[in-house]
């Protein structure tokens, strides 16, 4: 509860001091910061989910692959070893569709960091 009045006061201080220091480029810095910091903070959440979302998909990924060698003998019997190639396929594709996007929320993530 004492964050609530005491980080804008802290904030407030540091300013004046950091203002002190380094004249108006300290304000025009702590202006861009504060425009910046809600799209740093979207793009870190956009980065978790779709991290999450891709080790699900890799999880179910590497369970479709240890199926697949420790089956081996059936699939070979029965001829579904291709059946079985295209699901892991899939799962790979989507893996590789959230790494991408992952990429490219880091890519611009970063750019903003330092800008």
């Amino acid at each position: 509860m004492h964050y609530l009045w005491s980080v804008p006061i802290k904030i407030i201080i540091l300013l004046i001091l950091l203002y002190q220091q380094m004249g108006i480029s300290a304000i025009y810095g702590s202006i861009i910061f504060f425009i910046v910091s809600p799209f740093q903070y979207y793009c870190s959440r956009q980065i978790s989910r779709i991290q999450k979302l891709q080790l699900n998909v890799s999880d179910k990924r590497m369970s479709k692959t240890n199926e697949l060698f420790m089956g081996i003998k059936l699939l070979k019997l029965m001829g579904w070893e291709l059946s079985f190639a295209e699901q892991v396929k899939k799962f790979r594709r989507i893996e590789l569709d959230y790494l991408k996007r992952d990429a490219i929320f880091v890519a611009i993530n970063s750019k903003y960091l330092f800008l």
